[in-house]
């Protein structure tokens, strides 16, 4: 059994179903409904903060470029990047919800190194945040796609992957995605409001504990985003110092 159907089990287990399900196809209320919700559940969560077990990292590959950089210094080596960013990116496919670009900047200096291997500057990950934004281009065959605009030369991009390997999953994150299930599940095949009340609380309350738990795993690499139930509660206020919101502008 997938490690998604345990899932949907223990959410049935958790509003009180007498039943479990083997797969999504099957022919149940049960199974219908979890095929409904499960994967909108799962990637809400995913998306509400930034967990580390479904982190990945990946290489952007350009598509686009401004006049005069590297890449294309006529202007006629690729196409345009969308003023007034100098890089367009292909979205990745698996990607979920893009967390930052890995600032780099190339090391300068004549220290020799202990095992000379290269003439060519070191490459160093770090430095000041790189503004980036999710954006829109047309391909070579005049299909709207989504790319990433950036500053940033040869990007490596930090991103939620979109399919994660549950099995991997921290006990508490799963415990906050029954939660959440279990709320959604409640109301189709039980239609009493008062236990997708306490199914909504409880969910609430496991997915803190584990939303604080992963970003204590965490700190030091991208600062987690609180639930819109906490935010809109008053209950945090927070700002993502690496500089790796989606909407920032001006680009740098």
């Amino acid at each position: 059994m997938s490690a998604d159907i345990d899932l949907v089990n223990q959410a049935l287990s958790a509003i009180g179903t007498q039943s479990t399900i083997q797969s999504f196809t099957e022919n149940s209320t049960e199974a219908l409904h979890a095929g409904i919700h499960y994967a909108t559940t799962r990637d809400d969560l995913l998306r509400s903060y930034r967990w580390g077990f479904a982190k990945g990292q990946i290489a952007l590959s350009l598509l686009a470029a401004a006049a005069g950089t590297p890449e294309n210094p006529q202007g006629t080596a690729l196409p345009l990047a969308p003023q007034p960013w100098l890089y367009a990116y292909a979205y990745p496919t698996d990607c979920l919800d893009a967390q930052r670009i890995v600032p780099s900047q190339q090391l300068g200096g004549t220290t020799i190194p202990i095992f000379p291997v290269s003439t060519s500057p070191a490459q160093m990950f770090s430095g000041p945040p790189v503004r980036f934004a999710k954006g829109q281009m047309k391909d070579s065959g005049g299909n709207p796609i989504i790319v990433i605009l950036t500053n940033q030369a040869q990007a490596l991009l930090d991103y939620t992957v979109a399919t994660p390997n549950m099995a991997l999953a921290d006990t508490l994150f799963t415990s906050a995605l029954v939660g959440r299930l279990a709320a959604k599940l409640v109301n189709p095949l039980s239609g009493d409001k008062g236990l997708a009340k306490i199914a909504a609380q409880d969910g609430q309350i496991s997915e803190g504990i584990a939303a604080a738990r992963d970003a204590n795993e965490n700190y030091g690499d991208t600062i987690n985003r609180p639930a819109s139930w906490i935010a809109a509660r008053g209950a945090v206020d927070y700002e993502m110092v690496d500089g790796s919101d989606l909407d920032m502008w001006p680009p740098r």
